[in-house]
């Protein structure tokens, strides 16, 4: 179904976005990473609760690469706008702790 959606402008954020997150249950995190972020360039406003959830997922799967800078850049950005989402606020303190 998500290929199909893709096609469609209005549900093409979420689409590639529940690929994504396919890719990422499946542990293929390249292609992962590659379907968010053109999620993500589709998404809307930057403090949307689809935008937040998609750089969510970005920064865990660039977590699980060792992209330790771009998962920390990710969840900065969702702090900026919301800093009681999730637990980005402990995912953030964890990665600066660590040296990241």
């Amino acid at each position: 179904e998500y290929p199909h959606s893709i096609k469609d402008p209005r549900r093409r954020p979420d689409a590639l976005g529940g690929l994504g997150r396919c890719f990422m249950a499946k542990g293929m995190f390249d292609l992962a990473a590659n379907q968010l972020e053109k999620a993500l360039e589709d998404a809307g406003p930057a403090g949307g609760d689809r935008s937040k959830s998609l750089l969510y997922d970005l920064a865990t799967v660039k977590e699980k690469q060792g992209d330790v800078a771009k998962a920390r850049e990710c969840l900065a950005r969702i702090y900026e706008v919301d800093i009681s989402y999730k637990d980005v606020a402990e995912r953030l303190e964890r990665i600066r702790a660590a040296g990241g």
